[in-house]
């Protein structure tokens, strides 16, 4: 549990961590980053929700990889009753995601890691759902495989990944060669020159 904070103290340390990539609404009307607000999942979570990426009507266990401060793992627990194991590293994200969980309250439901993705270790057989989204473009060509094999083997039988990655890079192929099955593209959305994809394990 987040100490109490007085509104000096909890300004003080938003600002310490410097720009924020995502919309939080803190205690003491302490508002992070700019739009589209904590409200909203934004235009990338707007894009997967209505292409049906998330159809079921919960998903118990989430794995987030790239969580950055954690927005979208806060909607899981909120919309789809989920608890998030939520993964970022550094000296800039990690801490903003562990600011954000405990100053609006979601310990005990996300469970927040200072991991890098390139350990490729998220367990075996925990998660009803992997979410790789925005991440996939950042990994290095040699090692995108191996990290979707760590989902693949992280997720439960069943279990579903959802990815969202720059349209030039193959999407299907490399999911496949993960051991994917029933990989499908959600979107293309070239003015952002995104796309998202689903598969099951």
């Amino acid at each position: 549990m987040l100490e109490v904070m007085t509104k000096e103290e909890l300004s003080k340390r938003v600002q310490e961590l410097g720009e924020w990539h995502h919309r939080h609404r803190f205690p003491h009307a302490i508002v992070t980053g700019g739009p589209p607000g904590d409200h909203m999942p934004g235009m990338k979570m707007t894009r997967l929700i209505q292409s049906g990426a998330f159809s079921k009507p919960s998903y118990p266990v989430v794995l987030d990889l790239g969580a950055n401060s954690g927005i979208i793992s806060m909607w899981f627990v909120d919309n789809k009753h989920s608890r998030v194991v939520a993964i970022e590293r550094g000296e800039r994200y990690f801490p903003q995601l562990e600011l954000a969980v405990k100053a609006k309250g979601y310990e005990g439901r996300i469970d927040y890691r200072n991991q890098d993705i390139y350990d490729a270790d998220f367990g075996e057989n925990l998660y009803d759902l992997v979410l790789l989204l925005g991440v996939l473009h950042h990994i290095s060509s040699e090692c995108r495989t191996e990290v979707l094999l760590a989902c693949h083997r992280a997720l439960k039988f069943g279990g579903e990944m959802v990815l969202e990655t720059r349209t030039t890079i193959p999407g299907i192929r490399l999911l496949t060669q993960a051991g994917f099955r029933g990989t499908k593209k959600l979107y293309d959305d070239p003015f952002y020159g995104k796309s998202g994809w689903k598969a099951k394990k």
